[in-house]
């Protein structure tokens, strides 16, 4: 018993900010902070950062919480997305800090869990798990950059969703200006990580879930610009070893759908733009990539992929009618809309 009591008084000490990054969501910060309330410690805190949200009286809503545990920092500007998650670490006072996205149900007991792998591990982040996962993990202490690749194969996707990570601050703030680099590849709380890892940090690529990724409706991909995911292929670059860099560059690739999803979204895009440049200086830097560092076969593809996207609207009829085929859909159903913005 004397164990036991021992043990909550210490995992009680664990403080946490769970930082909340916002723009334009009051309903759904509103159901996010309900949900946390009944999990916090009287150490924990929550920080909702609004990234300058048109009309939305956040502080009402925080306010109407009645907790002290709960603050408010608002942008004077908007700042973009991933300038306002960097935002976050700068805000925190605790120890920890889980970076938690706005819409992403969490379970029940999650700060329990996040305490008990601290408790247990003392590592310096830790990366839980969810359905994004191709199959289940135990528990993975890494003690370096070449561990961590080695043990998540094709799992970058996992670590890439922001709500499945928890971050010792000190390990974190002395790399934050990677973060802030890092927001061009859309992985600013992934760069500050990797560099860690090259200098004595640990990770924990833990076995259980925090989040409910996939269990409704609200996890869907809907919100991201398709082709920022393909922006991960720079993310290696802050890997000082080559051959390590190398190997990370082939890890993040198999992470990816096929480059010619990629290029069916460019290829849109370019029959709807005038000015091609951005599109095609975008297309051959990725491409560049696939021919530098894929396989043979990856390399084949991208060398034809690079001719293809020369006639966007041909490469969009073949690759229509192989759909009509095979999956008995159109290939604009699995289009995104809108304009171009390769970085933000």
């Amino acid at each position: 018993m004397f164990r036991s009591n021992q043990s909550q008084s210490y995992m009680e000490k664990i403080d946490i900010t769970i930082a909340i990054p916002t723009y334009n969501r009051a309903e759904k910060v509103k159901k996010q902070i309900a949900r946390l309330i009944p999990q916090l410690s009287a150490e924990d805190r929550i920080i909702v950062s609004d990234n300058a949200s048109p009309g939305i009286n956040f502080e009402e809503i925080i306010d109407g919480f009645s907790d002290s545990r709960i603050r408010l920092s608002q942008n004077k500007i908007n700042i973009g997305a991933n300038a306002n998650v960097v935002r976050c670490f700068e805000l925190v006072d605790t120890n920890f800090m889980w970076l938690l996205s706005d819409d992403d149900d969490i379970v029940s007991n999650a700060l329990d869990i996040i305490r008990s792998n601290i408790m247990k591990y003392n590592a310096d982040f830790y990366n839980f798990s969810t359905n994004l996962l191709r199959a289940s993990r135990n528990d993975i202490l890494c003690t370096d950059l070449a561990e961590y690749v080695n043990a998540i194969g094709s799992g970058v996707s996992n670590h890439l969703l922001m709500s499945n990570n928890v971050y010792k601050v000190k390990s974190f703030l002395p790399y934050l200006s990677f973060a802030f680099w890092a927001t061009y590849i859309n992985a600013p709380h992934l760069a500050p990580i990797f560099m860690a890892l090259q200098n004595g940090s640990m990770i924990l690529l833990s076995s259980e879930n925090i989040v409910k990724w996939g269990s409704d409706d609200v996890n869907t991909s809907g919100a991201w610009r398709f082709s920022n995911l393909y922006n991960l292929l720079f993310l290696p670059d802050v890997i000082s070893d080559s051959i390590l860099r190398e190997k990370t560059i082939k890890c993040v690739m198999n992470s990816l759908p096929a480059p010619e999803r990629l290029l069916a979204q460019l290829a849109y895009y370019k029959c709807k733009e005038k000015d091609h440049k951005r599109i095609d200086s975008y297309a051959r830097r990725i491409l560049n990539i696939y021919l530098e560092s894929g396989s043979s076969g990856l390399k084949l593809r991208a060398f034809m992929l690079k001719i293809l996207i020369r006639f966007p609207r041909t490469y969009l009829y073949i690759l229509n009618v192989f759909f009509l085929i095979t999956k008995k859909t159109d290939i604009y159903n699995y289009i995104q809309k809108g304009q171009f913005e390769f970085y933000i």
